[in-house]
């Protein structure tokens, strides 16, 4: 588990890209992105899209994909 209160341009750093298969938005809207340095394919994923902002399973985003994430 790794949580993010800030942006993080390569999850590498956190010893945690392409791992991610569940998300909790506790706040706001976060943008994910294939890529590191918020570039390639980007998914929007918010506290008000999906009850409670859970995501417990990568219906809304590529499981094991996701290299970089910041809030939008």
């Amino acid at each position: 588990m790794v949580v993010l209160n800030a942006a993080e341009t390569d999850f590498k750093n956190i010893n945690f890209n392409d791992q991610v298969s569940s998300i909790i938005v506790l706040n706001g809207t976060w943008s994910l992105y294939k890529d590191k340095n918020f570039k390639g394919t980007e998914w929007r994923l918010g506290v008000n899209d999906n009850p409670y902002g859970f995501y417990p399973e990568p219906t809304n985003f590529d499981n094991d994909a996701i290299s970089s994430a910041q809030p939008s």
